[in-house]
């Protein structure tokens, strides 16, 4: 259902800004749909937009393999819906007058970037590692029972 909402907000949004009349909405929709930064707007849109769709079939319900990858692709949707939001805004050339150029990630970029996945890796390990993902009680019926001394049960 919420891939729907998305879907339709995406559709509103463009619809609003085609048919508005406003020349800025106008040039900052077809920026974002056929500008330099493309690519990015049509991964969001399919990744957030068309790929929940899945979700109504009952093949894909009941699968753990395809929840996880329909879950892989709307994050990797949100993400660029993020950088769309940012990195195309502030690109937009036809009507800013202080963006000459696209954006172009420097090495200080993307070491940020590497940095904040390390930290989220890193504080979800220990998470993990402190409160463990898997219920001890569920494991405990798997377990074998413990032996006393050099007892072994063969």
């Amino acid at each position: 259902m919420t891939g729907l909402i998305v879907s339709m907000s995406y559709c509103t949004e463009n619809y609003v800004a085609w048919f508005s009349g406003n020349p800025h909405e106008r040039a900052a929709f077809w920026y974002r749909a056929f500008g330099p930064f493309w690519w990015a707007s049509w991964t969001m849109n399919i990744c957030n937009g068309l790929l929940p769709w899945l979700l109504w079939s009952k093949k894909v319900q009941r699968s753990i393999l395809g929840l996880f990858v329909v879950s892989i692709f709307v994050n990797i949707g949100m993400w660029f819906e993020r950088f769309v939001i940012i990195a195309v805004s502030l690109a937009g050339e036809p009507f800013e007058r202080f963006a000459n150029a696209t954006y172009n990630p420097t090495w200080a970029d993307w070491g940020i970037m590497a940095g904040s996945f390390g930290w989220f890796f890193m504080w979800f390990l220990l998470f993990v590692k402190i409160f463990p993902a898997v219920s001890i009680s569920e494991v405990k019926e798997v377990l074998p029972a413990p032996t006393r001394g050099k007892e072994r049960v063969a």
